[in-house]
């Protein structure tokens, strides 16, 4: 669940604040965890420090998919039970870590970030919950970024939701015209369709309103943060993937900035 201290805590006016939305359903953070992984990116000062707890991060997530079942074979909706009792608090998955990658540029360009987690607010089975305080959270914030796997070129189904419940609340969409947007996506190959879900995600977010940015001129990926990762744990190993996600926070930073 969205942490109620985080939603009543004012954001340092002097700093936009910027939300991570992360939309993968095998995330190793959510409730109290996103707000550890905000401190932890902090408190991370060079990209050889960042590079590392990634890694980490990423090794303690596979551990911890092992542990549920992963290795005896089980069905993903058994291991993802038993992942919610690990309480969230760590581990980072393959869209979690390219997400933390920009949000770290974020904070060294000199803006606020908070963390989403739509795995807290659509869940695998019933209702969706929390969604008055995700709507106070995206009217707070000066810029969202959004991080999703690749199926089939497209985004996630908890990115989609995310995006249906933007355009069926009109205050959410008019506050669109005063925020900025950029994406970031993790496919399996190098080419695997993370530009393509890339697009599709800019053209709804315009359709919402919102100003869209991809890359810095430093990187070549033009629509935002692309990421290779072919198994869960990978993805701290693609450089160039983190390369293009780092660039895509400092771009959203500085154009938030504007």
């Amino acid at each position: 669940m969205i942490d109620k201290k985080v939603q009543e805590k004012k954001p340092d006016k002097t700093r936009p604040l910027i939300l991570g939305v992360s939309s993968s359903l095998r995330s190793g953070r959510w409730g109290m965890g996103t707000n550890i992984l905000m401190d932890q990116l902090r408190k991370i000062d060079s990209e050889n420090e960042l590079k590392e707890f990634l890694k980490n991060e990423s090794e303690k997530h596979l551990e911890n998919f092992i542990e549920s079942g992963r290795q005896e074979g089980l069905p993903f909706d058994q291991i993802f039970k038993k992942l919610k009792k690990t309480g969230g608090r760590t581990g980072l998955s393959n869209s979690e870590v390219i997400l933390s990658s920009a949000l770290w540029s974020v904070y060294q360009a000199g803006c606020e970030i908070e963390l989403l987690s739509l795995a807290d607010v659509f869940p695998h089975w019933g209702e969706a919950k929390n969604l008055d305080l995700v709507k106070e959270t995206v009217l707070r914030a000066d810029a969202l970024l959004i991080s999703t796997p690749v199926y089939f070129g497209d985004r996630s189904s908890l990115a989609n939701d995310f995006i249906d419940f933007l355009y069926k609340d009109t205050k959410l969409r008019n506050s669109a015209r005063e925020k900025v947007y950029a994406g970031l996506s993790v496919g399996a190959k190098r080419n695997g369709g993370q530009e393509t879900t890339l697009i599709y995600q800019i053209l709804d977010m315009v359709n919402l309103n919102f100003l869209s940015v991809g890359n810095d001129s430093e990187t070549t990926s033009q629509y935002g943060g692309t990421c290779v990762a072919g198994d869960i744990g990978t993805a701290w190993k693609d450089e160039y993937g983190l390369w293009t996600s780092m660039g895509t926070g400092r771009r959203l930073a500085r154009v938030t900035q504007l």
